[in-house]
């Protein structure tokens, strides 16, 4: 009978033990699943009652109430057959005790412990994929999948305040137009398209100019006439470099004479006097016979005029063909540097004071929206100027703010809208506004917990700025939201 007492005192021990303890390697295989329900049984953790503490306080006083039983059955004994003795009873005792506690523990652990029991009744009417409505899990499978992505919720100086409508225009000094001098035949000198950038300084036509019969006959006579002259010209130079080579022989002449003592040092002088006068003679007729043959060759009846690129940039558009006939004044091509840009805002008078004393602003075009350009403070951006006359009929006036052109994809004309900043600067917790979710006028993100667990946040929102907005409850710096991929988290994917 004591061996029963002993056995069930043991096995019910065991049992509130393994219900405390045995359950972790089932937790490692269901991290997730205990995970949930752990966050679930929150709400009562403070209960005497709850399955984490119960276990707890039978271990204690079933551990108290063993240790007592054995205490007193020694001491019983002891009083009997002694110390000895009670001893030597006392460890059969408990060799059979121990032997049917690793029986019991095999018998919890493996048969009476059930982890899906136990999960389904700890949480009866709780899904196992998706414990509670604000909790998700998606397999990294599907992450990939369905291109879900995360980005960090940051501190940042929002730009949010005024919103205008604004206008992109070339720049009037970056614009410029090719334009011939005379009227004639044009021919293009490279391969240039709409589109294609050029260099300042950069040839980029000929116009050849024709002249009519009567000025071509007239050109043909004073061709003849400086053919002839040239010819003359030459034949004088001819004669005097003869003169020239004479002169040089009589000074050689000279001056072996001289060597010899036949010929005085004065003669040697006067020869070299002559020999330098003709140098300078023969010089000079060869310059003439030059200067006329050149004239000569530039008597043509088609004169050619080389049309230059005036600044470096694109071409944006062409009024000739290779070979056509142009008029004098009439633009071949228009260039144009986007590097920089105007962009032109209509702003009511009622936001003025506002807008120029704001030290920051961002605009984006109908184009490119996810381009957000910053201007002002820690940017090559600048407020360039503000207008002096305001529209009577709209009460705006125009604000023009100069802008660099990223890859060059602001285009002439295109439409913005600016946002200028009204929020002095301060530094504010914010998200993309793609992350944000709008349900029935209720604000909420999806959070990243890490691994395949995501929760759902309700959060409350500020200022709005160009790409981001301000939240001002909700969450915290460094968390990561959900920001493409929205659908597939609303709808709760199941893990694989």
């Amino acid at each position: 009978m004591k061996y029963i007492l002993s056995f069930v005192l043991a096995l019910t021990l065991f049992a509130s033990v393994v219900m405390a303890h045995g359950d972790e390697d089932h937790d490692k295989q269901q991290a997730n699943q205990q995970q949930t329900i752990s966050n679930v049984n929150k709400q009562d953790s403070t209960k005497l009652t709850d399955f984490h503490y119960t276990p707890y306080i039978l271990d204690l006083i079933l551990l108290i109430t063993v240790i007592a039983f054995i205490s007193l059955r020694y001491r019983s004994l002891m009083q009997k057959v002694g110390q000895r003795g009670a001893l030597k009873q006392t460890l059969p005792y408990a060799a059979i005790t121990g032997v049917l506690l690793v029986g019991s523990v095999w018998a919890i652990h493996y048969v009476i412990t059930d982890p899906e029991t136990q999960v389904s009744a700890s949480s009866p009417t709780t899904n196992q994929t998706n414990l509670s409505p604000d909790l998700i899990t998606i397999s990294k499978e599907s992450q990939l999948l369905f291109d879900i992505r995360t980005e960090q919720v940051k501190l940042e100086k929002l730009v949010s305040g005024v919103k205008v409508a604004g206008i992109v225009k070339m720049q009037s000094q970056n614009r410029a137009e090719v334009v011939p001098p005379v009227s004639g035949r044009v021919r293009a000198t490279g391969n240039f398209t709409l589109g294609s950038y050029v260099k300042q300084g950069q040839t980029l036509a000929v116009v050849e100019q024709v002249l009519s019969s009567t000025d071509v006959a007239s050109l043909e006579v004073t061709r003849i006439d400086l053919k002839t002259k040239t010819a003359e010209l030459q034949a004088q130079a001819t004669q005097a470099l003869t003169k020239r080579n004479a002169v040089q022989i009589e000074l050689e002449r000279t001056k072996k004479l001289y060597d010899a003592g036949a010929a005085p040092l004065k003669r040697v002088q006067e020869v070299e006097l002559q020999l330098k006068l003709a140098d300078e003679e023969l010089k000079a007729a060869n310059l003439r016979a030059e200067i006329t043959q050149v004239g000569e060759k530039k008597v043509d009846p088609i004169k050619t005029f080389s049309l230059q690129s005036p600044i470096s940039g694109l071409i944006i558009q062409s009024n000739f063909a290779s070979g056509s006939q142009v008029e004098a004044g009439k633009p071949l091509l228009t260039i144009a540097n986007l590097d920089r840009v105007w962009v032109e805002a209509q702003v009511f008078e009622k936001d003025l004071a506002t807008i120029t004393s704001a030290k920051r602003a961002t605009f984006s075009t109908s184009a490119f929206p996810d381009l957000n350009i910053g201007i002002g403070e820690g940017t090559n951006n600048r407020l360039l100027t503000v207008g002096a006359t305001v529209d009577a009929e709209k009460r705006t006036l125009p604000v023009t703010y100069e802008v660099t052109n990223p890859d060059g994809k602001l285009r002439d004309g295109m439409t913005a809208e600016i946002t200028i900043d009204t929020n002095g600067g301060r530094e504010v917790i914010s998200v993309p506004k793609a992350a944000v979710v709008d349900d029935q006028g209720q604000k909420f993100v999806y959070v990243y917990n890490g691994g395949e667990r995501f929760s759902k946040r309700v959060v409350k929102l500020g200022s709005e700025g160009q790409a981001s907005v301000e939240v001002v409850s909700g969450l915290e710096s460094e968390e990561r939201v959900v920001v493409t991929g929205l659908y597939q988290i609303r709808s709760g994917l199941p893990s694989k």
